[in-house]
């Protein structure tokens, strides 16, 4: 009887391990970053694009290869001094996507499996997710059909929450995949920007319509799959790196809140070939309630991201920006 008890218990210590474990793989930490984390494209001889840095750390995917040749994909993260190899692939096999989400320990990436025709071409067979703790060995938490249909999946992985994947189709189209039911669902249709994607708890930020100097920013609620509109003019940031022009909305989380810069009118050139225009600083709630305007007219540059980030030895919220003139600033926020 004793002997019967003791078996009965271990299988329930198992039992509660794999719930766990299957729960652990399908709810995301509580704030995340989606990336494009590609680095060079045919070595480093078109381009070296921006460092991708989250949570202290620096990703980069190289690229190798084409033409003639497969192209292989190496994601590294950049960690206690030296570059540690996350996953790889060949080109020929898979093929890893550039879209990666990570809170900057933890890391959410794809890759897509192909098969070969009957002609001998490559066919897109299943897309495969793995979540990886920087260090040790990747863990696959889904595997959807490469096909909705007739239609080729372009995956760009935007956030994961409680058991689905939220992904849009290139640059267009969000959808959400069930882990549990394998089922696809459209959530929203519109042409965004996947180069800075943020999630909070169960709400995904994502940029759309950048123009000139403001654009749009988008609020997913992943519970509920309904999308509301944060602002129309939010302040974007341009930079060039070699023959690319990188655009961002400027916003982020921080404790718990959502901070952004919204466009008020154009400045003028600064004496270093610049420009800038005047925005105010503005505060709400995850859900985009309670918005409150922080600082009502603030001159900020075009050219320099400005940055929400909280002093953990001070315990306050800072915003630091470059003003008209291109000089480095400080602002303390409520």
């Amino acid at each position: 009887m004793k002997r019967k008890s003791i078996v009965m218990s271990l299988i329930f210590v198992c039992c509660l391990f794999f719930w766990f474990s299957k729960t652990e793989q399908a709810q995301a930490a509580t704030n995340l970053t989606s990336i494009n984390a590609e680095a060079s494209v045919n070595g480093s001889s078109t381009r070296v694009a921006e460092p991708r840095t989250v949570g202290g750390t620096e990703f980069r995917m190289e690229t190798h290869g084409g033409f003639f040749s497969p192209t292989t994909k190496k994601l590294y993260a950049y960690k206690n001094k030296k570059w540690i190899l996350i996953a790889s692939s060949d080109g020929v096999k898979s093929d890893l996507d550039k879209q990666i989400v990570t809170d900057g320990k933890k890391v959410y990436y794809s890759e897509t499996v192909y098969t070969k025709s009957l002609t001998g071409q490559q066919v897109p067979k299943r897309i495969k997710v793995y979540r990886v703790t920087i260090g040790k060995k990747s863990k696959e938490i889904c595997s959807m059909k490469a096909y909705v249909g007739n239609r080729e999946i372009v995956f760009r992985m935007m956030g994961i929450y409680g058991g689905k994947i939220i992904y849009c189709d290139g640059i267009d189209d969000i959808y959400s995949y069930s882990i549990k039911s394998r089922k696809h669902k459209e959530l929203y249709s519109m042409t965004l920007d996947t180069d800075r994607i943020r999630q909070y708890n169960n709400f995904i930020y994502f940029q759309g319509g950048l123009w000139g100097t403001a654009g749009t920013v988008e609020i997913l609620n992943a519970k509920n799959g309904r999308v509301t509109e944060l602002s129309e003019d939010v302040m974007t940031e341009y930079k060039r790196v070699m023959y690319d022009e990188l655009q961002r909305a400027n916003y982020d989380i921080v404790n718990g809140k959502l901070y952004y810069l919204e466009f008020v009118k154009k400045g003028g050139d600064n004496p270093y070939g610049g420009s800038y225009s005047y925005v105010a600083v503005k505060k709400c709630n995850p859900n985009g309630s309670g918005k409150r305007t922080l600082i009502k007219k603030l001159a900020v540059s075009h050219t320099k991201m400005a940055e929400f980030k909280r002093n953990w030895f001070t315990k306050k919220n800072w915003l630091t920006y470059y003003n008209a003139n291109g000089r480095k600033r400080m602002k303390k926020l409520k």
